[in-house]
């Protein structure tokens, strides 16, 4: 018994029972949730002909309130000078309005002091996004209008939007 318990505490967290393209490895949380993070910053930098784009560990920043800094999953800064922040969640369950008001306290937080370097000063955000593999609930895109963040739903090949995002 106390064997069995040691080969589990051993076992690998969060593993999904995706595995990639035909090679039986079984892919991470984690990874998964890169490699959809990856692919909104792909398709964001062509939506705002991007200058720069930046995702994952390039992406923390300290707020006013919190000790430890924030990831915010993907930042662009577009053709026009225009700074997106995004969101990114894949997973199974609905998109809830906690899960907004979670990453717009984030960024209100981080608005004042942003601590990221880039080519040109970065002067916070211009535009929340929020994107998801799964859907949203009623009450998550009430939440979303009320601050104007941006929702989008990608079904496995496209973008949907589900609120138009508005600028802050």
């Amino acid at each position: 018994m106390i064997r069995r318990l040691l080969s589990l505490s051993k076992a690998p967290k969060s593993v999904t029972q995706i595995s990639e393209a035909g090679t039986g490895k079984k892919q991470t949380t984690t990874e998964k949730g890169e490699a959809f993070e990856k692919k909104v910053a792909a398709w964001l930098k062509r939506q705002v002909k991007a200058t720069e784009v930046k995702h994952g560990r390039e992406t923390l920043f300290k707020g006013k309130q919190a000790v430890r800094p924030f990831q915010i999953d993907v930042v662009v800064r577009g053709a026009d000078d225009t700074i997106y922040w995004a969101e990114c969640k894949d997973r199974k369950p609905t998109i809830k309005r906690t899960d907004i008001n979670k990453f717009v306290h984030s960024a209100a937080d981080v608005k004042a002091t942003v601590g990221i370097a880039w080519k040109k000063p970065l002067k916070a955000w211009d535009f929340l996004l929020f994107f998801s593999t799964s859907p949203f609930d009623v009450d998550a895109i009430n939440v979303a209008k009320q601050h104007g963040v941006g929702c989008y739903e990608y079904d496995g090949m496209k973008y949907h939007e589900k609120n138009k995002p508005k600028a802050v």
